[in-house]
């Protein structure tokens, strides 16, 4: 029997499982040969192959019969902004329902669930657990605030000139039924806190975590990308957040503010902040690291891999803090 000398297009753009590969006419030499990886147990990945996520790990599910894509796994075929720390949690997490056991394999993370019908979905023909299942499946491995950084992406809503959707991922309302659905489950009290936090307006996670660190200093709770309205009720640019009764605008300037054109249009967009009588602050990426941090909701318990990473935490120094003198503390309640 003669054998193809390479990886058959199907297989070669993929992770399989052994019964692919024995279908497509490679022997078991070629199976187990440097053409391919072992990383788990009747699977097999194309070496030499960059491949993306969803084709890596499309072949986990097929030798974990019932069980879907979950847990960091799901929230990196999502796109959610994760923290850093999370990259060193290489591991494929899957989910079966509850009356089966948890999948045990090299490489693999087996958890049990109750999963409803609309929990399940697919992403590039894998299938893995809904984006609100999983934001509530993260509540047992990330702390507070970076929950509140997930919850804020999937309640963004879209600026349909530049994204191929016009409504966002989920509505607050959608966080608080998921909890509900799972009561009892590790997590949830700390997801309850987190949906509590969670705000539509902010477009980026560093905006995000802005905000907590804003409020965790005793300022008010600013809104959020609203146009400037000036004294005279003429509607100007949607700063990141803003404190009306203040007249302040706050930026978060991250590194594509960095260009010349985007350090142009912040220069104009400074001035004409400082013409109708409103004061602007901008916060870069240096501000938010290294400096002393505020007390935040980064604590609570956790049933996952060790949270908080100090790169990635809110952070605030006393110099920068000073821009908002002219703001007062919330009372306390």
């Amino acid at each position: 029997m003669r054998y193809p000398k390479e990886l058959p297009t199907a297989l070669s753009e993929s992770s399989f499982v052994w019964q692919e590969g024995m279908k497509a006419g490679l022997s078991e030499k070629q199976l187990r040969n440097a053409t391919v990886l072992r990383p788990s147990r009747g699977i097999r990945i194309p070496s030499g192959q960059d491949l993306k996520l969803a084709d890596r790990v499309r072949a986990v599910p097929l030798v974990t019969h019932g069980s879907v894509l979950s847990h960091l796994t799901a929230a990196r075929l999502w796109e959610f902004p994760l923290p850093p720390w999370t990259d060193s949690d290489d591991s494929i997490h899957v989910t079966r329902p509850k009356h089966l056991n948890a999948p045990r394999r090299r490489g693999v993370v087996g958890h049990r669930a109750n999963l409803a019908a609309g929990e399940i979905a697919e992403l590039d023909g894998v299938p893995l657990t809904s984006r609100l299942k999983t934001w509530l499946d993260l509540a047992c491995m990330l702390p507070v605030e970076d929950l509140v950084v997930v919850g804020d992406h999937l309640l963004r809503v879209p600026r349909a000139a530049f994204e191929d959707r016009d409504a966002p991922f989920a509505l607050a309302a959608d966080l608080t039924e998921v909890i509900k659905a799972h009561k009892g489950k590790r997590g949830v009290a700390k997801a309850t806190e987190a949906a509590g936090l969670v705000r539509v307006g902010a477009d980026s996670a560093p905006e995000t975590r802005l905000r907590l660190a804003l409020v965790d200093a005793g300022l008010p709770e600013p809104s959020l990308n609203e146009p400037i309205v000036d004294d005279w009720g003429r509607s100007w640019h949607s700063p990141d957040m803003q404190y009306k009764d203040y007249k302040l605008a706050v930026e978060y300037e991250g590194d594509h503010h960095r260009t010349p054109g985007q350090l142009a249009r912040d220069i104009r967009r400074g001035e004409q902040t400082a013409a109708i009588g409103w004061l602007e602050r901008r916060v870069s990426k240096e501000d938010m690291h290294g400096a002393r941090r505020l007390p935040s909701r980064k604590s609570g318990r956790r049933c996952g891999p060790k949270a908080g990473d100090p790169e990635d935490a809110g952070y605030l120094t006393k110099n920068q803090q000073t821009p908002f003198s002219r703001l007062k503390r919330a009372p306390a309640e």
